[in-house]
């Protein structure tokens, strides 16, 4: 028997014979849900290509947080709500 495959048998072995050590502890500080808002992760940023007004092959790269890219759609939706929904006067 080679020296790797009485290694591999004793590591077996003694991981059989303390059955004490092959069961899984509880951890000692249980992970709650406070927890993880104060690790919270940056927010990815999604970049998209913008046009640039009379240029058929210039473009601008622009990067954003999702929560940026959603507040500026947002803010779009309403000012053409606000723009269709005027009334004009007639004088």
């Amino acid at each position: 028997m080679s020296f790797s495959g009485l290694a591999s048998v004793l590591i077996i072995a003694a991981a059989s014979a303390n059955p004490a050590a092959a069961t899984p502890q509880p951890p000692s500080q249980p992970a709650t849900a406070e927890a993880a808002p104060a690790e919270a992760k940056p927010e990815k940023m999604i970049c998209h290509q913008d046009k640039v007004i009379g240029s058929r092959v210039s473009a601008k790269k622009v990067c954003k947080t999702a929560s940026q890219w959603a507040a500026e759609k947002q803010d779009a939706r309403e000012a053409t709500e606000k723009v269709q929904s005027a009334r004009w006067k007639s004088e």
